[in-house]
């Protein structure tokens, strides 16, 4: 078979073996619909035996459905749990038979019986809740039977993974000051419904936990802002000692990961290093071997693989341009490398496993920038590759527009990431109308080379879409997160206007014709953008942005908890007080009147985050600055949680972008 076959092969072999769930291909072009679809399949996880799969699966009433496969034989997925009024969100292996899984309504969550932590059977028996989301502790079944559950202050933590059926489950308390924060960890029987408390004497404020291989609580962090503390027992009945304590915010700062069966403790931490890396942690002598596991220079790492069966770390992976993984195993990078020949270039493919060593299968995770993901079994005796499912089969991968990546500098020399989605109806060298595509957070990991519905609808309708990765964009470093500090609206927009100018200079955007749009952060960055840089753009979208950053710091306009806007918003956005006269320069709100191009706000009725109160002050400060400026509201929280209100609003943007960006 070769490589410029296979994805045609992909998804015939995926329409067949999967026919119950009528997939088939499109033969028109993509429209926003087809992009804001869900997949019809996502969230894979493997059983620790490497015989059986569980993923998501959309239902016959469009919901998010557990699904369960025999990866030993070809054959169609099983639903073992589906509901027309929720979705399945979350599921997780206990051991070879048993899972468990999180289902509660889309969009923000409302606290009642349609929320709930469930466990089952991987054949669909024997099938209970454990957690409610109900704040009584009896709760009704749908059969005769009642159960004992636990309230809806308790969250999964994980599988214990040692065979048994057992869960760690944290308890929270809701607090005026911090929200809800964890007060203690049970160990709960999923078949019985019995729960012992596993963290009695841990220290006070712990916020993570991991368990030694006998399942003896060892090792905690606590959050004691502005500190951080890393706490060890040495043994059962030892007092807790402290062997590592930092500034929340500072460089000294590090992360336990796993904890192998001879005590070594991996962690991520930066050291002396500008990036997080992966290194032993000597417990007794509080100190970090000198040489980092692994370490990247220009992005940060820390997702350890571990095997819950050999009780160790086999492997790390990290996002640079693309997902990446390094496996410290010699049959797991023997697989690695064999798959990754396999299969088409360009790809990035991630080996999912339960217990890793010596499998004898694994499933492939399958993306480019062009294909939106496929799953293949590959057969370790046999070295051979089959297709499982093709996530998004009406999705023609040849129809998507490509996606490059750069390293561009800001005027001060900070080297900002750029992805480029290139629309395939503009010819290579070719100036387009683009689109600067901001994402939210603004502390959250910005755009890799892997497939993304909304820059390739964007490029569907011939824009150019520049995704950059600005100061404060996580995954890249101290130095860059660092430089965010205090700078909303200042240099974190001259970083936006850079790569703009870059991409000017290449020749890939036309300057006339240039947009900003973003959610959430990027909401606010696209309002922000035609106040501090007047000249670059025709246009402005936010969605869910943030337009009065004096919100933020009130319990009355924000869901942050009041230590987060006390301390975490002071450091990194400003004081309300000290720096209020600051803070007003940099709302869009009290700038207004300086922008000169249409502007189109779209809010959720049901945001927490950034409430539609952001966007009432804003348009109304618009329209009486003589703005134009388009609103419409969904249904919906901080984003989209239902597809048909993405697709809509997605066709508006498209209507706006096609009347103001046009010759």
């Amino acid at each position: 078979m070769t490589r410029t076959t296979m994805a045609g092969r992909l998804r015939r072999m995926a329409a067949a073996l999967f026919g119950a769930m009528t997939w088939a291909a499109a033969a028109a072009p993509p429209t926003a619909a087809d992009y804001a679809r869900w997949p019809e399949v996502r969230s894979l996880v493997v059983s620790p035996d490497n015989t059986h799969a569980a993923m998501l699966v959309q239902s016959k009433e469009g919901r998010a459905a557990l699904a369960t496969v025999d990866l030993t034989k070809q054959a169609a997925p099983k639903i073992i749990a589906a509901y027309s009024d929720v979705d399945v969100v979350r599921v997780h292996w206990i051991n070879n038979k048993r899972l468990v899984y999180v289902a509660h309504e889309p969009g923000p969550r409302i606290f009642s019986d349609k929320w709930g932590t469930f466990a089952i059977d991987h054949d669909g028996e024997d099938g209970r809740m454990i957690i409610t989301g109900r704040s009584d502790t009896d709760a009704e079944t749908g059969s005769s039977i009642k159960y004992r559950l636990l309230t809806r202050v308790w969250r999964l933590l994980r599988p214990v993974r040692d065979g048994s059926d057992d869960i760690y489950a944290v308890r929270y308390s809701e607090t005026v000051n911090r929200g809800y924060v964890p007060v203690a960890v049970s160990r709960l029987d999923t078949r019985t419904g019995r729960a012992r408390t596993v963290s009695d004497g841990q220290p006070d404020n712990a916020d993570s936990w991991l368990f030694d291989a006998s399942g003896r609580l060892a090792v905690v962090t606590t959050d004691e802002r502005p500190r951080r503390r890393l706490w060890w027992q040495p043994a059962a009945g030892e007092p807790w000692k402290v062997v590592r304590e930092w500034e929340s915010y500072g460089e000294g700062g590090l992360w336990p990961e796993v904890l192998e069966r001879d005590g070594t403790l991996i962690v991520s931490a930066r050291a002396e290093r500008d990036t997080t890396a992966i290194y032993t942690f000597d417990l007794r002598k509080g100190v970090l071997d000198k040489e980092p596991l692994v370490g990247v220079n220009g992005y940060d790492v820390d997702d350890v693989r571990f095997d819950h069966k050999a009780q160790q770390a086999v492997g790390v992976a990290f996002d640079a341009e693309r997902r990446t993984t390094v496996w410290f195993d010699e049959g797991l990078a023997k697989a690695q490398a064999t798959v990754d020949k396999a299969l088409p270039p360009g790809r990035s493919n991630t080996l999912l496993c339960g217990d890793c060593v010596g499998a004898t299968r694994y499933v492939v995770h399958s993306t480019s920038d062009r294909q939106p993901g496929e799953y293949h079994v590959y057969d370790v005796a046999a070295r051979s590759l089959r297709v499982l499912a093709v996530s998004r089969p009406w999705i023609d991968e040849t129809t998507q527009g490509r996606r490059s990546y750069h390293r561009v500098p800001a005027r001060d020399g900070l080297p900002l990431p750029v992805v480029v989605t290139h629309p395939a109806s503009v010819p290579a060298g070719q100036a387009a109308p683009t689109v600067l595509l901001v994402h939210g957070g603004p502390w959250a990991p910005g755009a890799g080379l892997d497939w993304e519905p909304e820059p390739q609808f964007l490029a569907g309708l011939g824009y150019r879409v520049l995704q950059v990765s600005f100061r404060g964009t996580t995954g890249l470093g101290w130095k860059h997160f660092r430089a965010s500090w205090g700078e909303y609206g200042l240099s974190m927009q001259d970083d936006l206007e850079d790569a703009l100018l870059w991409a000017v200079k290449q020749g890939l955007t036309d300057p006339g014709r240039v947009c900003i749009y973003g959610a959430s952060y990027g909401g606010y960055a696209a309002l922000m953008g035609p106040v501090r840089h007047p000249e670059r753009y025709r246009c402005a979208v936010s969605h869910v942005g943030v337009t009065d950053l004096s919100l933020l710091f009130s319990w009355n306009w924000s869901d942050i908890p009041a230590a987060a806007r006390g301390h975490d918003l002071k450091l990194l956005i400003g004081d309300p007080e000290r720096d209020a006269d600051k803070l007003k320069r940099q709302s869009p709100v009290t700038r207004v009147s300086e922008i000169k191009v249409p502007v189109l706000v779209a809010s959720g009725r049901l945001d927490e985050r950034v409430t539609p109160e952001h966007a009432n002050r804003f348009v109304s400060a618009a329209r009486q600055a003589g703005v134009e400026v388009e609103r419409i509201d969904y249904d919906e929280g901080h984003g989209f949680s239902r597809p048909e209100s993405e697709t809509d609003f997605w066709n508006r943007l498209a209507a706006f972008l096609g009347r103001h960006l046009k010759p």
